[in-house]
């Protein structure tokens, strides 16, 4: 049984693991609200332990219409800004050399000599 368990615990890391690499962390962490969802939905077929009142089904319904607005909202808002970048020009970006306080006169050897890009 503890074997099971931990299978179990593997599978279900790795395939999490997996999807928020796939869907991206902030996708992944707006979804996650579909988790009290659908374990009440599994544990009312599982468990026989339906949905009793219709204040439940509301919070349900209103769940899942919160997580539809969002991603309507962003698949339009990516439409939006891809139409954007194909109708302006290409733009070259420059690269900047900032130089950390270390750096000067003072000796110090390359240890304490860093520099950052930056693209504008």
């Amino acid at each position: 049984m503890a074997v099971g368990v931990y299978i179990s615990y593997i599978i279900g890391n790795s395939t999490q693991i997996v999807a928020t690499r796939s869907i991206g962390a902030s996708n992944h962490a707006a979804s996650n609200a579909l988790r009290l969802v659908s374990a009440c939905l599994f544990s009312a077929v599982v468990l026989s332990e339906p949905v009793q009142s219709a204040l439940e089904w509301l919070g349900f319904v209103t769940i899942v219409a919160a997580l539809l607005g969002y991603y309507v909202a962003q698949r339009r808002s990516s439409a939006r800004r891809l139409a954007a970048a194909a109708t302006q020009p290409a733009t070259t970006t420059k690269s900047r050399t900032v130089r950390t306080a270390g750096e000067g006169g003072g000796g110090g050897g390359s240890a304490r000599r860093a520099a950052l890009e930056f693209n504008i």
